[in-house]
C-alpha cells in the first residue's frame, strides 16, 4: 500500500480531538472554519507563537505529501512541511517574503522556485515528493500542478538513515497560522499510488441509516443513529459490544465523485471500558461481504483508528461513484 493516510480536517472539533491515537500537535494549533473545502480546515500556529503537528509512520525512502496550502503571511525561511527521521528534519520545504518557496535539507538550500510562486490569503494546491539519500535524492514541488523547484541526484539525507517517517507541519514565528486541508500523504511502495495524485478533496461520508448488520447494543435508539455525529460525542451515543465476533455496519451518505476516487478512509472512534485487553477492527461491507482492516487494540479513553482502502476490495478496480454510494462500514469485535 502506498497511500497511508487522508485528513479532511471534518472529524475534529478541535486539537484535543485531533490527537487521540492520530495527530500529536502542540496546543496552539486550531481547527477553523475557514477551509479549501468542507467545512473545518488545520491552523497553524497562535500568534507568533510556533505551532506544529505531525504524523509517525514505517520507515520509507520516499514520501508524497499533497494539501491545500493558505499563506497569511509570508516571511523568510519560515518551513511550512517537514520530512523527519523521528525528531531530525531530513527534508523541509520554506516560505520566503517574495513568495518563492524553498526546498532545503535541514537548513542547506536544495531547490528554490521563482519570486511569486506564493501570493497571501489564496488557497494554492501543493504536493511535494521526497527521496532521501545521501547521493541519489531528489525532491519535486509543485504548486497548483506545476513543477516550480526539484532536484536530482543530491544529498537529502540529514541523518545517518536513508528514510523517514514522520511528517509535519509547522509554523514558526515569522510565518504566523496558514491553514492546511485536504491532506494526502502516500510513501513510494506499491504499485499505485506511489507518485503525486494531483489535485485532490478529501471529502467526509457519515452513517445515515441502518446497515446489513446490527450486533452491537445501541445505548439508546438506532445502532447506527449513535455513530452519526459530524465530530465524535464520547459517552453521549455509543454501541457497545464484548462479544467476539459481533459486526455493526452502517449505510453512509452519498458522495459526488468530481474526479476519481483515489482510495477510502475509514474512522473508527472507540475505547475499552472494563480491565483486561480489547480488540476491535473496521471493515468495509460491500456486496454481503466484510472487507476487515487490520486489529486495532483500544485504549481506555477514546482514540481515532483509521484504515485505508486504495480500491474497492470486492473488485480489485478503483472505487465507482456506485461502489462508494452502496458500501457499507463499520466495525467487528475481535476479542
Amino acid at each position: 500500500m502506498a497511500l497511508k493516510f487522508i485528513d479532511s480536517f471534518e472529524l475534529y472539533a478541535s486539537t484535543a480531538e485531533m490527537i487521540l491515537g492520530r495527530w500529536t500537535s502542540s496546543a496552539l494549533c486550531s481547527i477553523v472554519a475557514t477551509p479549501r473545502n468542507g467545512a473545518n480546515a488545520l491552523k497553524l500556529g497562535n500568534g507568533a507563537a510556533t505551532g506544529t503537528c505531525y504524523l509517525d509512520f514505517a520507515n520509507h525512502a520516499t514520501w508524497v505529501v499533497g494539501f491545500g496550502l493558505y499563506a497569511q503571511s509570508l516571511q523568510d525561511n519560515s518551513t511550512i512541511l517537514e520530512i523527519c527521521d523521528l525528531g531530525t528534519e531530513q527534508v523541509d520545504i520554506r516560505t520566503m517574503s517574495n513568495g518563492s518557496v524553498k526546498i532545503t535539507r535541514n537548513g542547506t538550500m536544495l531547490a528554490q522556485s521563482a519570486i511569486g510562486a506564493l501570493t497571501l490569503n489564496v488557497w494554492y494546491w501543493v504536493e511535494f515528493k521526497v527521496t532521501v539519500d545521501n547521493a541519489a535524492g531528489a525532491v519535486e514541488l509543485r504548486i497548483n500542478g506545476v513543477n516550480v523547484a526539484s532536484a536530482a541526484g543530491v544529498d537529502t539525507q540529514n541523518t545517518a538513515n536513508a528514510y523517514a517517517n514522520r511528517i509535519g507541519f509547522t509554523s514558526t514565528g515569522l510565518n504566523p497560522n496558514p491553514y492546511i486541508d485536504d491532506l494526502y500523504i502516500c510513501d513510494g511502495s506499491g504499485a499505485i499510488r506511489n507518485d503525486f495524485l494531483g489535485d485532490c478533496k478529501v471529502m467526509p461520508s457519515h452513517p445515515n441509516g441502518a446497515g446489513d448488520l446490527a450486533d452491537w447494543a445501541p445505548s439508546a435508539g438506532a445502532n447506527w443513529e449513535n455513530v452519526d455525529d459530524a465530530t465524535p460525542d464520547g459517552d453521549a451515543t455509543y454501541n457497545s459490544s464484548a462479544t467476539p465476533g459481533d459486526v455493526d455496519a452502517y449505510a453512509l451518505e452519498d458522495v459526488v465523485l468530481t474526479g476519481d476516487c483515489l482510495g477510502v478512509q475509514l474512522d473508527v472512534y472507540a475505547r475499552k471500558d472494563d480491565a483486561g485487553g480489547r480488540v476491535v477492527r473496521g471493515l468495509l461491507r460491500i456486496a454481503a461481504a466484510n472487507h476487515v482492516a487490520a486489529d486495532k487494540s483500544l485504549a481506555d479513553t477514546y482514540r481515532h483508528y483509521a484504515a485505508v482502502w486504495e480500491q474497492n476490495p470486492d473488485s480489485g478496480l478503483d472505487f465507482s461513484q456506485a461502489d462508494l454510494n452502496a458500501l457499507q462500514a463499520g466495525m467487528e469485535m475481535v476479542s
